[in-house]
């Protein structure tokens, strides 16, 4: 069974790309990531600084914080589902992303993970390097680089921030749904009996 197959974090990243990203969760991300784009080149170069290092700090950790409560909250509804139910969820596959449905229902939860850990990563390490005096800056002393780099940094961190909480607001969602599938799950065993 695909089950019990052994997978690394990366295979697993990978297998729960197949699943479908919602259409609005997509195209949102890009209109205002667009509409940021077109705000940051009426910016200067030191705005698009300030804004992106500032930003990116405060960005990350409220991220941070918001993924302990995840995996803290992931971890409190995986020991919730009844037994029987994932098992039989195991040995179902969803035709449309060719997984079975536990396997499809956990990798829309661990995909919004690593996005937040991705995302948390790009952060750090632009307020790693934002003071940076070293190599980095060597490439930036040119303006016009020196623009481009902050205009990309602060379209991709509005962009990629509004596809995160709509994600978010997708997993919110799938934990709904999830509870009422248990619930019908337990109400169909209780007819049976």
């Amino acid at each position: 069974m695909e089950f019990f197959k052994e997978k690394n974090l990366w295979q697993i990243f990978k297998s729960s790309q197949v699943i479908p990203i919602s259409k609005s969760n997509k195209w949102i991300s890009i209109i205002v990531a667009s509409i940021t784009f077109i705000n940051g080149c009426f910016l200067t170069s030191q705005n698009l600084y300030e804004v992106v290092t500032v930003t990116s700090g405060t960005l990350f950790g409220v991220l941070i914080t918001t993924l302990g409560f995840l995996v803290a909250g992931y971890t409190i509804f995986c020991t919730v589902i009844p037994l029987d139910l994932q098992k039989n969820m195991s040995s179902v596959i969803d035709e449309e992303v060719g997984l079975s449905y536990f396997n499809s229902f956990h990798f829309l939860f661990l995909r919004v993970f690593f996005y937040f850990v991705i995302f948390s990563g790009f952060l750090f390490l632009i307020n790693f390097f934002h003071g940076s005096t070293g190599l980095i800056f060597f490439f930036i002393e040119n303006k016009c680089f020196y623009f481009v780099i902050n205009l990309t940094g602060y379209t991709l961190i509005s962009g990629i921030t509004i596809f995160i909480l709509m994600e978010l607001m997708s997993f919110i969602f799938n934990i709904f749904q999830s509870v009422r599938t248990t619930l019908y799950w337990e109400k169909s065993k209780d007819e049976n009996e």
